[in-house]
């Protein structure tokens, strides 16, 4: 079967009664459910695995949270808990970065920063680390939630409440915060909003 390819045409007609915003079909829009700037493309993924699954729930695709917490708990909203996964993130990648300047250190490879630069250097990536991973998880739940309503008009029942706690995590204030850009976080904040909006025009 040739891959599917995403435009407004092609869409199932219920989601062109409702998703009528213009970000949903800007794929360059870091924010719309199909963009193509995402690391896995993910409404790709989706799409690709429902051709083979076609019988199953949606929520099967997505990832299950592990006992070790790398993988966050999809059922969870609150802040402390999306504190403490990306803490725990925070210490994971810190102790990878240490090491990794440590062997290069010890083998002499590369350009030998100066230890405070090697200290920033460290802090800036690992505190970034959570939010991404978060971000990433977060963003396969709503690709796969809006990539089941283009594709079948529809949204399973588990896969759409995944798909709101996805939206509600990524309107955390603690969240949006991450991104240093004020204009980002304005339009980020607006995008996810529609999304709400949307997902609750969805029967």
């Amino acid at each position: 079967m040739e891959n599917f390819i995403l435009n407004y045409n092609n869409i199932h007609p219920k989601a062109k009664e409702i998703l009528k915003d213009e970000f949903y079909w800007d794929l360059t829009n870091p924010n719309s459910p199909f963009s193509i700037n995402r690391i896995s493309n993910s409404f790709q993924e989706f799409e690709e695995w429902r051709r083979e699954h076609s019988s199953e729930d949606a929520i099967d695709f997505l990832p299950v949270w592990d006992e070790n917490g790398f993988i966050f708990d999809r059922d969870k909203t609150d802040v402390q808990s999306i504190e403490n996964f990306c803490d725990m993130h925070y210490q994971y990648q810190k102790q990878m970065l240490q090491q990794y300047f440590e062997m290069m250190k010890s083998a002499n490879i590369g350009d030998q920063l100066s230890e405070e630069e090697q200290n920033e250097g460290i802090e800036e990536t690992a505190r970034q680390q959570g939010i991404t991973m978060l971000k990433e998880q977060d963003d396969k739940i709503i690709s796969a939630g809006f990539g089941q309503f283009i594709l079948e008009g529809k949204i399973d029942s588990a896969l759409k409440i995944a798909t709101e706690k996805a939206i509600e995590r990524q309107l955390n204030p603690f969240v949006i915060a991450a991104f240093h850009d004020e204009d980002f976080q304005h339009q980020r904040k607006r995008d996810l909003k529609q999304l709400f909006s949307d997902l609750n025009e969805i029967a």
